[in-house]
């Protein structure tokens, strides 16, 4: 069973909004019992979720952490299901609860490695809630992960929350593409400091991590390039994927992310459009 330190903020947020009738909503009985649960044991909490569901099928909290339980379970299909629903039953946006919804659709949908899903959702989410900076950052990573995988030969795999003994890179910036999605027992790891060592011939930057739980945690990086000539790493032409009609629009404008990160997407995506 993992853990999730997250889940105590949240489920004061949760607890908070529905603990009268905000948005016509009353939490059911066995949703709050399964919330309180989330921590301590899994397979209760999702069994009272289940009851929840039964109680009130129209509640949309029951199918955001039915979701996240299923996304522990590894069943992706089934943690879609979930927070699209999570979505369509919350018209209010309550405590800012779709926002979370659809930022955890979109980590799914790049679980599974479809692209095109993950930039659609992240993309309305964006067009909704424009002022949420983790929805923008969501959808920047979206578009670079398509652009790297697609045009840079980085490894689809990396996308998984879990650290691996080594990541393969050809940029620098694809580090912090990949650390930024790395977690430990529900709960991101943060760079605390950076160096760089040789080794074999070879590269490496070592990125020393903090974590909530006070341990560290050392995330290595091979550089695939020549760092005495390319302090930054390498990428394709840019230009050329961004031109090119076949790519997708995540590769395209990921493209232009890679050249400048504060790139303003709509201006871009309304070109694009007009093309």
């Amino acid at each position: 069973m993992k853990t999730h330190h997250w889940f105590t903020g949240i489920m004061l947020v949760w607890l908070s909004g529905f603990s009268g009738s905000l948005a016509a909503q009353t939490a059911p009985i066995a949703f709050v019992k399964g919330l309180e649960l989330i921590n301590s044991n899994a397979a209760e909490a999702k069994t009272q979720l289940l009851i929840a569901q039964h109680e009130d099928p129209t509640f949309h909290g029951t199918y955001h952490f039915l979701g996240v339980l299923y996304l522990d379970e590894n069943k992706l299909d089934s943690a879609v299901s979930c927070f699209k629903q999570a979505i369509a039953l919350n018209p209010t946006n309550a405590n800012k609860t779709k926002e979370m919804a659809y930022m955890r659709l979109v980590d799914v949908y790049l679980y599974q490695h479809n692209f095109d899903l993950a930039f659609t959702t992240a993309w309305e989410a964006f067009e909704l809630f424009p002022d949420n900076l983790a929805i923008k950052q969501n959808l920047h990573d979206v578009c670079l992960w398509a652009f790297y995988v697609n045009h840079n030969g980085l490894n689809i795999n990396y996308i998984s929350k879990d650290l691996v003994d080594e990541y393969v890179v050809r940029s620098i910036s694809e580090e912090y593409l990949i650390i930024r999605r790395k977690m430990v027992d529900g709960t991101h790891l943060y760079v605390e400091s950076q160096s760089v060592l040789k080794k074999d011939n070879a590269f490496y930057d070592v990125f020393t991590c903090t974590h909530t739980n006070n341990n560290k945690y050392y995330v290595i990086f091979k550089l695939d390039w020549d760092f005495n000539t390319n302090f930054g790493g390498q990428v394709p032409n840019t230009d050329d994927v961004y031109a090119n009609s076949a790519n997708s629009v995540a590769e395209r404008l990921g493209a232009l992310l890679v050249d400048n990160a504060r790139v303003d997407l709509k201006k871009e995506m309304a070109k694009l459009e007009k093309k």
